[in-house]
């Protein structure tokens, strides 16, 4: 009977209140503690409680991440938003916490709307502090789906979709394929009909014996058709 109750308790005191036994069956789960006002711990061990989760929010709160961590373009993956009404395009990006617009694209694409003052404070993957000119509350619309939500505008050529977008659509269960490699993929279609068009209507130049510079408008007629149709895809695929 010693031994069974001896294997009953926990190898060590309970953190809530310091009583031999499970965390689990701790009366003062429910417990608000006068010390520090935070529910689940018995007054005195409020050191004693976990705090991992709550710190990583307040340095995700007081130092976000705004870069892309894809240094490879080929996997960059892009996509088209309207925002008030303006289109811009932003690359998709996870490691982001916020999505950032860039100077330019806000005043090119977005006719540069009023900002508001921000208190976020920004840095780079590498940890270096980002500047960020201010901040925009809008109306931005994704495949037909319009939500409200805040971007942030810096001097550097960083255009990200991030996080805070990212669950503002809640595309955590939508497949990636299904944002933005639909797109990449027409797009890779089309350079590739466009490269074998090219090359094809060389080999044709050269079969029935045209020079150079009768051979040099095919390929830029060709070009700049494919280029029509790109734009067409893309429009056709996300709603603006």
């Amino acid at each position: 009977q010693s031994t069974k109750t001896q294997s009953a308790l926990p190898p060590s005191p309970c953190w809530c209140c310091g009583d031999m036994h499970f965390v689990r069956d701790c009366a003062y789960k429910q417990h608000v503690c006068q010390d520090c006002m935070q529910t689940g711990h018995k007054e005195g061990y409020c050191s004693c409680v976990p705090k991992k989760s709550k710190n990583k929010q307040q340095t995700n709160v007081n130092s976000l991440y705004a870069a892309n961590r894809v240094n490879s373009t080929s996997k960059r993956k892009f996509l088209t938003v309207s925002i008030n009404g303006s289109q811009a395009s932003l690359q998709f990006d996870t490691g982001s916490d916020i999505t950032v617009i860039s100077r330019k694209q806000w005043c090119d694409n977005l006719d540069s709307p009023p900002l508001s003052p921000t208190k976020q404070i920004a840095r780079t993957a590498s940890g270096k502090s980002l500047s960020l000119l201010g901040e925009l509350r809008c109306q931005v619309t994704l495949g037909g789906v319009t939500r409200t939500g805040t971007f942030y505008v810096t001097d550097k050529q960083i255009n990200l979709f991030g996080l805070d977008w990212i669950e503002l659509f809640e595309l955590w269960d939508t497949p990636m394929s299904a944002v933005c490699s639909s797109v990449t993929g027409k797009v890779n279609r089309v350079k590739q009909q466009r490269s074998l068009a090219v090359k094809s209507q060389g080999e044709a130049n050269m079969k029935t014996g045209l020079g150079p510079t009768d051979a040099a408008s095919s390929p830029s007629e060709s070009t700049a058709w494919h280029e029509e149709h790109l734009r067409w895809y893309c429009s056709q695929y996300l709603t603006a």
